[in-house]
C-alpha cells in the first residue's frame, strides 16, 4: 500500500510515546485512506474506524497526562478538542453502521474529510503548539521535584 501520509521528524513532539502514538495513528489513517472508494462493507469500514478510535483515545489520555506534567497552559482547550474529535468519530461510526452497498463508500469519503480535518487541524496545528513546552520540560529545572517528575515522564505516559 502506498503511504498517503508519511511521518516526518519535523512532526516530532516528544521523541517518544506521543510521537509513537502519532505514527500509529498515521498508519491507521493510511490504511483507511488507501481503502476509500473500495470498502466492501460497512463492517470493513467500521473495523478501521474502531481501531482508529481506540488508538486515538489511548493517545489522548497519554497526551493529556503529558500536558498535565509539563503544565501546558492550553490543556483545557486541547482536552475539549480531544472530546470533540472523539465524539465526532463516535457519531460517524454510528452513521456508518446501518449502511450498505455504494453508500458505504459515500460514507468513506465523508469520514475521509473528517480525518483530513483531524490530521491538519489537530495534529499539525494544535499538537505542534506543545512542542516548545515539552522541550522546556526536558531541561533541568531549579526545583528538584520538577526535575524528578520530568525524568519519569516517559515512564508515566507508557504506564498510564
Amino acid at each position: 500500500m502506498k503511504k498517503i501520509i508519511s511521518w516526518d521528524d519535523r512532526l516530532a513532539i516528544d521523541g517518544g510515546t506521543i510521537d509513537d502514538d502519532h505514527k500509529k495513528i498515521i498508519e491507521i489513517i493510511n490504511r483507511f485512506l488507501g481503502k476509500v472508494g473500495s470498502f466492501e462493507s460497512a463492517a470493513e469500514l467500521i473495523g478501521i474506524l474502531e481501531e482508529l478510535h481506540s488508538q486515538a483515545n489511548d493517545h489522548f489520555r497519554r497526551e493529556e497526562e503529558l500536558q498535565r506534567l509539563i503544565k501546558y497552559p492550553e490543556r483545557d482547550v486541547h482536552f475539549t478538542e480531544h472530546n470533540r474529535l472523539s465524539t465526532k468519530l463516535d457519531k460517524l461510526i454510528e452513521e456508518v453502521r446501518p449502511t450498505s452497498g455504494s453508500y458505504v463508500n459515500i460514507m468513506g469519503h465523508k469520514v475521509a474529510d473528517f480525518i483530513h480535518e483531524w490530521l491538519f487541524s489537530h495534529i499539525l496545528k494544535s499538537d505542534m503548539k506543545m512542542k516548545p513546552f515539552v522541550k522546556n520540560a526536558g531541561m533541568p529545572a531549579d526545583n528538584d521535584d520538577e526535575t524528578a517528575e520530568t525524568a519519569t515522564l516517559e515512564k508515566k505516559l507508557v504506564a498510564g
